[in-house]
């Protein structure tokens, strides 16, 4: 807070002495990390961070968040945490940050829908509230998309023991990218267990990350042990079922 003094001149002229006092917070988020990228990393104080933004996220996936914060007091604080919305959950629980210290919060953002979230995630002391911190989180939610080169695999006739392969081209339509996970789901009758009950079909490859506008390939192999002719599986093709992890 500035504080001014003035003092009175007989040549019409005043002088005024300006004084003021500078205090440092006693918690501030010294680095943000956001599906592992640095988006801030500070040698000095900004008092001005107050954003949060996670970008587009697929619905299905989600996007984490790691906020490192900085206890500038020589003694302990006990921190909570308070987030307004339900697609942004806070991951960590509540702690005591020694002095001189830091911790790190971590934040998740799901989406739930194809709309833009907002929240306020409150760091609080119940021991000084004066030291606090408010952090708008911001974050879009986004429908994937998915083109696929073949929606059925036909093997034909394949030899016992012997290996065959077939490939399914998969593209990402969406604007930005994406995980996609491949993987083997069985229905109910169908004949896909060799005789040493090991899946006649296997999959190369369960997930890749395609960037937007981007093909990756799905690959699945069929090897038989024995003779049947109705052998069948069932293939699923995903955007997003192990989260957005990179």
């Amino acid at each position: 807070i500035a504080c001014f003094w003035r003092s009175g001149s007989a040549s019409g002229r005043h002088h005024i002495t300006i004084k003021a006092a500078s205090v440092l917070p006693i918690i501030f988020v010294s680095q943000t990390k956001i599906a592992k990228t640095v988006k801030k990393e500070e040698t000095m104080i900004d008092l001005s961070f107050k954003n949060i933004k996670f970008g587009v996220v697929a619905l299905g996936q989600y996007m984490d968040a790691a906020i490192t914060i900085s206890n500038m007091s020589k003694k302990a604080l006990p921190l909570t945490y308070d987030c307004d919305v339900g697609c942004f959950e806070v991951l960590s629980p509540q702690t005591i940050i020694q002095g001189h210290s830091t911790t790190e919060l971590n934040v998740r953002f799901t989406p739930s829908m194809q709309y833009s979230f907002e929240s306020l995630l409150k760091v609080k002391c119940p021991t000084k509230p004066s030291a606090r911190i408010t952090l708008r989180l911001t974050g879009q939610g986004a429908a994937p998309s998915i083109d696929l080169s073949a929606t059925k695999i036909d093997f034909g006739h394949v030899m016992v023991r012997q290996t065959a392969t077939r490939t399914i081209q998969v593209k990402n339509n969406a604007s930005f990218a994406l995980k996609y996970v491949y993987k083997l789901a069985p229905e109910d009758g169908q004949y896909f267990t060799n005789m040493d009950l090991n899946d006649a079909f296997s999959v190369a490859q369960q997930s890749e990350w395609l960037e937007a506008d981007k093909s990756g390939t799905a690959v699945v192999t069929f090897t038989p042990d024995h003779d049947a002719l109705e052998w069948s599986s069932r293939l699923i093709i995903a955007a997003g079922e192990d989260g957005q992890k990179r």
